[in-house]
């Protein structure tokens, strides 16, 4: 692809594309208008707009809010090994990284929260024999969600809180939750005596206590 963009347009060519890419990249992550800013849901624009750009302490902090979200997502991916052969846990664990996704970026245009309908309905397939409060707690989530794209972009331009960030970061952050509430609950039970026609199941070594 690279010898043919250059058979094309020539090297001048591509070092321009790269250059506007460059360009285009600095301007969406750096300050802003905060009419402007309100239209984005990534943490960029999040801190912009609740710090007024001040610098350096926006990037201060978005760094660390950077590094915190990364590494969370990749320590439960990591222990998500352990979950391989458990779908509901994967499920969960897609949900919080498609919203953490949109938060944890450099550029998420608003019209990207798309992505939550997938994510919910990732989490909702799981939720077929979850307790009433964990169903009560997932259809709040819902409401919120649905509820703060009404007046987000509102809020956002004129107190400086971009309050859809917020509700995408804490949905993520609680199906990692439920994720790991899922994968230790079940990989606590193990099957024995496969080879029996009545399988007993015992708890595994691994795992003393669920926790619930």
């Amino acid at each position: 692809m690279a010898g043919l963009s250059i058979g094309l347009v020539g090297v001048k060519g591509c070092r321009g594309w790269i250059d506007t890419l460059l360009f285009n990249g600095k301007v969406a992550a750096g300050p802003g208008e905060a009419w402007h800013l309100a239209k984005s849901v990534d943490m960029s624009s999040f801190f912009h707009l609740l710090l007024f750009n001040a610098s350096p302490w926006t990037a201060i902090v978005l760094a660390l809010a950077g590094i915190l979200g990364t590494a969370a997502l990749a320590i439960a991916w990591w222990r998500s090994r352990a979950w391989a052969s458990l779908p509901a846990a994967e499920n969960w664990l897609w949900a919080a990284t498609l919203c953490l996704t949109l938060v944890v970026n450099s550029y998420a245009p608003i019209y990207d929260t798309i992505l939550v309908v997938v994510a919910a309905v990732l989490a909702a397939g799981t939720l077929n024999g979850r307790s009433a409060e964990d169903q009560a707690v997932f259809q709040g989530w819902l409401l919120i969600l649905y509820m703060t794209a009404w007046f987000t972009q509102s809020m956002a331009e004129f107190l400086h809180l971009q309050i859809l960030t917020v509700a995408l970061a804490g949905f993520a952050l609680w199906s990692l939750k439920m994720a790991q509430r899922t994968g230790l609950s079940t990989s606590a039970w193990q099957p024995i005596g496969l080879l029996d026609s009545d399988p007993i199941c015992m708890p595994s070594k691994k795992v003393l206590l669920p926790r619930i």
